[in-house]
């Protein structure tokens, strides 16, 4: 659920970035270019952040070391 909430604020990001950049005069290619290119990124960051979200991670095995025989 989380991922589609993420997904969903990003696309009003780029919705509002785009309605921006056309009304300043950016060329509608360039707009459609950098929505493309925030969308990739939008969805990298959606399947990163809710992909470690439900990672359970372990402690690092401890090695106990005895130097009292060392050379």
């Amino acid at each position: 659920m989380r991922i589609f909430v993420y997904i969903l604020g990003y696309l009003l990001l780029i919705g509002g970035l785009a309605w921006g950049a056309l009304v300043i005069g950016v060329p509608l290619l360039y707009v459609q270019i950098a929505a493309v290119i925030f969308l990739g990124l939008g969805l990298i960051g959606a399947a990163t952040r809710t992909r470690t979200a439900h990672v359970v991670t372990t402690p690092p095995a401890t090695t106990v070391v005895d130097d009292r025989h060392s050379l």
